[in-house]
C-alpha cells in the first residue's frame, strides 16, 4: 500500500501540478472554506457558516497579497537587471570615447590641447 502511495507521489502529473498548488494554496483554502460554509449553513445555521466564510475571505486576501508581492518582487528584479545593463553600456561608451580603434587618443584630447 505504501509503495503504491509513493508511486502516486512520484508520478509526472502530480509533479506538474505541485508548483501551481504551492502558488495558489490560499485560493484552495478559500474554496474549501466556501464549501464548508455552505455545508455548515445547511447543517447548523448562520453562525457557523459565517465563521467559515470569514476564514475563506481571509484566505482569499492572503492569496491576493502573495500574488501582488510576487509581482512586485519580479518587477524589482527586472529593474535591477535593467540598471546593471545600462551602467555597463555607459561604461563601454566612456571607454570608447577615450581611444579610437588604433588605440591613439581621440579628438577629445586634441580639443583640450588647443
Amino acid at each position: 500500500m505504501r509503495s503504491h502511495f509513493l508511486a502516486l507521489l512520484n508520478s509526472t502529473p502530480l509533479l506538474a501540478v505541485a508548483p501551481i498548488l504551492a502558488r495558489r494554496r490560499w485560493s484552495i483554502v478559500a474554496g474549501a472554506c466556501l464549501v464548508a460554509a455552505v455545508a455548515l449553513w445547511l447543517a447548523f445555521g448562520v453562525n457557523a457558516a459565517f465563521v467559515a466564510a470569514t476564514l475563506g475571505v481571509l484566505a482569499w486576501f492572503w492569496d491576493q497579497r502573495n500574488r501582488y508581492r510576487a509581482t512586485i518582487i519580479e518587477d524589482a528584479g527586472e529593474a535591477e537587471d535593467d540598471a546593471d545593463a545600462e551602467e555597463e553600456w555607459e561604461d563601454e561608451i566612456d571607454e570608447s570615447d577615450d581611444t579610437d580603434e588604433a588605440g591613439a587618443t581621440g579628438a577629445s584630447d586634441d580639443f583640450e590641447r588647443r
